[in-house]
């Protein structure tokens, strides 16, 4: 059910709630807005809205410029839930612009207008129903429902992930053998020894820097680093333009395309009491075994006050420091030097 006429501020929706919600879609993108821009809700520039011949409050998303060249026509979607008391009759939508929108072969300039009821799922929920748990119906009937349209997470088995990074690991380089004529350059294939090869992989998730839960990456994605599947949830649960996006290659992935990785399980289930901040590295070796890292040494860890490049502790042999070099505290106050 629809609560009419009541009024919600952006963010604070509730699970399973309805609102009719209006939002504006540019028909056609530039490349660098396909690249750099999620294909999200925008304003025409300079939109005024009435409904019902009364003026509409659109919220912003980020500050507008006093320039309208600089206008980004970036909002919030237009909830009229607050202003429709019943649907036994109809309502009028105005919009006026500033931006020129006209009509062309390429479509330029032109915007889509979506009127929808949606429900509200909340990144939490989200995560449930995409590994299936904690919810109030079971497995099987949300399967026969096909609840919400959202099909389960894609499990891959520890062994079938186990195969993919082992052809990640032994894929073939390129080798560039400069001739010593000119412009007679070869390029030649070859494969890496198995034996030599290994990969380094991290048990944290890049967004919350903690040791991740349920380790997932885009299916089309070209690494085999995982993050965690709340924490990438929870980054994308407001609306920007950049949202949906791989925090390891930055390319657009949808929930539909994530997959579990049940190597990074593996690798979880036995390492992640020992996972800290210094110390969250994992070697992948050939032969399929892996291992945790030691601690990473900071850069500065072991540099003394006064030392040079070369850092370590000072020999017998050394030149005296100059004491003038020491700041102003005095001769007798050694200051820890960090080498930004």
């Amino acid at each position: 059910m629809v609560s009419w006429g009541t009024q919600r501020p952006p963010k604070i929706y509730r699970n399973g709630e309805k609102r009719c919600i209006v939002r504006s879609l540019p028909l056609h993108r530039s490349p660098y807005e396909i690249k750099k821009r999620s294909d999200t809700h925008m304003w025409p520039k300079g939109t005024f809205v009435q409904f019902q011949n009364n003026a509409v409050h659109i919220i912003q998303r980020k500050q507008q410029s006093h320039d309208p060249t600089l206008w980004k026509g970036m909002c919030h979607v237009l909830d009229v839930t607050p202003y429709i008391s019943t649907v036994s009759k109809e309502y009028k939508i105005d919009f006026c612009t500033r931006e020129f929108i006209q009509e062309n072969d390429l479509g330029s300039g032109m915007y889509g207008i979506q009127v929808a009821i949606c429900e509200y799922i909340g990144p939490d929920r989200l995560y449930n129903l995409l590994l299936r748990k904690d919810l109030e119906e079971a497995p099987k009937q949300l399967e026969e429902k096909n609840y919400y349209n959202i099909p389960p997470l894609d499990i891959w088995s520890f062994q079938d992930s186990l195969n993919v990074a082992l052809q990640y690991l032994n894929k073939a380089t390129v080798v560039i053998d400069d001739s010593d004529e000119e412009d007679n350059t070869t390029t030649t294939t070859t494969p890496k020894a198995p034996a030599s090869n290994s990969l380094t992989f991290s048990l944290l998730c890049n967004y919350s820097m903690k040791a991740i839960e349920t380790p997932v990456r885009g299916r089309n994605c070209r690494h085999f680093q995982c993050y965690d599947l709340r924490n990438f949830l929870h980054s994308n649960s407001t609306v920007s333009g950049g949202r949906w996006r791989c925090c390891v290659c930055e390319d657009y992935v949808s929930i539909r395309d994530l997959i579990c990785c049940g190597l990074f399980t593996r690798m979880l289930e036995e390492h992640r009491s020992s996972v800290t901040g210094s110390r969250n590295k994992v070697q992948f070796s050939a032969d399929g075994t892996w291992e945790l890292m030691g601690v990473s040494k900071l850069r500065y860890q072991n540099k003394r006050p006064g030392d040079g490049d070369g850092g370590g502790t000072k020999g017998e042999d050394d030149a005296p420091q100059d004491n003038t070099k020491r700041g102003r505290m005095g001769d007798k106050n050694d200051h820890e030097i960090i080498l930004l």
